[in-house]
């Protein structure tokens, strides 16, 4: 007889324990970087000028990839820097959030302040979500 209440007890337990992993202040942080409530007012691309040939290529095929959803917005302002030579300029935006991985893409709003930061190879889709 108590081997009937084990299974249902369980099966509570685990739900109990999967409901409370997410607190609402994580929610709430989802759901801002979800659906971005800044708009994007200005863009600063940040590449590399000594790289391998792999980094090399990601650089490139990130700019032209901005520079593709960018032709539908010519009024974006976009700053394009080398980090290992327009050093101030990089430690500037680096203060926003570091790059780990070059291209870095900062999104910035009227006010200068961060609204995404794309790193690596970025996709047409990523870019365009952001500017919508």
């Amino acid at each position: 007889m108590k081997k009937q209440w084990i299974l249902p007890l369980l099966a509570a337990s685990a739900l109990l324990v999967a409901a409370c992993t997410q607190t609402p202040s994580s929610k709430a942080k989802e759901a801002v970087e979800a659906g971005t409530s800044a708009k994007v007012a200005r863009i600063v691309f940040v590449g590399q000028k000594q790289a391998c040939d792999c980094t090399r290529k990601r650089i490139e095929a990130s700019w032209n990839v901005l520079d593709e959803v960018l032709k539908a917005r010519p009024k974006l302002p976009v700053e394009r820097i080398q980090r290992d030579v327009n050093k101030q300029a990089a430690q500037k935006v680096f203060a926003h959030k570091p790059l780990m991985v070059a291209p870095g893409i900062y999104f910035l709003d009227a006010k200068g302040g961060l609204v995404k930061l794309l790193q690596g190879e970025v996709s047409k889709a990523q870019i365009e979500q952001l500017l919508l």
